[in-house]
């Protein structure tokens, strides 16, 4: 359960002349959830199913297309539930605190993702393994990299 307090997210009541108006919070819950189903290869439905029944596929289409405009609680955490991520992250998000902006984002990211990597076979954490060790590699690779070009800015700039 999250410990963070949490307001109803709801559009502001302004007039327009056939104009969405959608709060800046509801515009980053919606970027967010977008990315979020993109970056794991979701659809709707799909994150509907995994929210066990928290959320329709309905819901999470309104959520992301601004066509919500009152977003209770219980509709973060099952987006949460169905997106595979932290509730505190979607909490974050949903009050104007975008976790992007936050270092601990990253770390959250990498615990969802090697949580999720317990659940694998283990042919298919084998196949894990090897991409984290290609990765290990591109790191250490970027990082000589970077040690080998900042001698060079340094005598450039002399």
């Amino acid at each position: 359960m999250s410990s963070l307090s949490y307001k109803r997210l709801v559009a502001p009541n302004v007039k327009c002349s056939k104009q969405n108006v959608v709060s800046a919070q509801l515009q980053a819950l919606s970027e967010f959830v977008r990315a979020t189903m993109n970056e794991k290869g979701l659809n709707f439905r799909q994150v509907a199913e995994r929210s066990g029944g928290l959320v329709s596929h309905t819901t999470v289409f309104d959520v992301v297309n601004l066509r919500s405009k009152d977003v209770k609680a219980s509709t973060l955490r099952g987006l949460a539930k169905g997106l595979g991520v932290p509730e505190e992250e979607v909490f974050a998000v949903a009050q104007g605190n975008s976790p992007t902006n936050n270092p601990e984002y990253k770390n959250w990211r990498y615990a969802a993702l090697f949580d999720d990597a317990q659940k694998l076979t283990p042919e298919q954490m084998t196949k894990f393994e090897t991409i984290m060790e290609i990765a290990r590699r591109e790191v250490e690779r970027m990082l000589q990299e970077q040690a080998n070009d900042s001698p060079r800015k340094k005598s450039k700039k002399a």
